[in-house]
């Protein structure tokens, strides 16, 4: 049975599936923040091509081409453990992409006291393939190749091995392919009925 590490490896070395709009020569992004000892997860669809743009002169992740690789395949432990760096420390380096994470950030503060800048939440996404085209934008054809890379299969091992107590699921279409995954239907509970008042009309 491989180790968490060796299923990263594995998945650092899949090739992106052709024609998905991947921002070319991107690696995947196995996670933002300290996965690995958080306690709370977000997850969402996939990564933004802005997270592959140079911020403040520098890489938010790593690339191919910062690697010095020609392809996936060449990619071992040595270059595992510099992607996952710069995945534990975006947080840390002034790359974040604040118009997005910092939304999400004030959420967790607000809701639970977790935050991804203290280390205690981090972010995944159902596929760490990061698209030139938003998710909604994609062929349904696109979306099924981006998940065949094993990345559910991934998060899905990330969740079961982490610390985690809590996990949200932003937006509707995460929620739904993460319960087709998992073969589950989602139950309510009404936390809090309202009450209108009603108002005669005026004649």
């Amino acid at each position: 049975m491989l180790s968490l590490e060796q299923k990263i490896l594995k998945r650092l070395q899949q090739s992106p599936p052709e024609d998905c709009s991947v921002v070319p020569r991107s690696t995947p992004v196995i996670a933002f923040g300290k996965f690995k000892t958080a306690e709370v997860a977000t997850i969402s669809l996939n990564p933004s091509y802005k997270e592959f743009e140079f911020f403040n002169g520098k890489n938010r992740f790593h690339t191919l081409d910062s690697l010095g690789l020609e392809n996936y395949s060449e990619i071992d432990i040595e270059h595992q453990k510099q992607i996952i760096e710069y995945c534990e420390t975006y947080f840390e380096r002034d790359v974040v992409y604040k118009e997005w994470f910092d939304r999400m950030s004030k959420f967790l503060r607000d809701t639970l006291g977790f935050d991804y800048y203290t280390g205690t939440a981090c972010h995944l996404d159902l596929s760490q393939w990061a698209t030139n085209d938003i998710w909604g934008k994609l062929e349904t054809s696109q979306k099924k190749a981006l998940l065949s890379t094993g990345d559910l299969e991934l998060v899905t091992e990330i969740i079961k091995i982490g610390n985690f107590h809590t996990v949200f699921l932003n937006g509707r279409t995460t929620s739904k392919e993460i319960y087709r995954y998992f073969g589950v239907k989602p139950t309510k509970e009404v936390l809090r009925k309202s009450i209108r008042k009603k108002t005669k009309k005026k004649i």
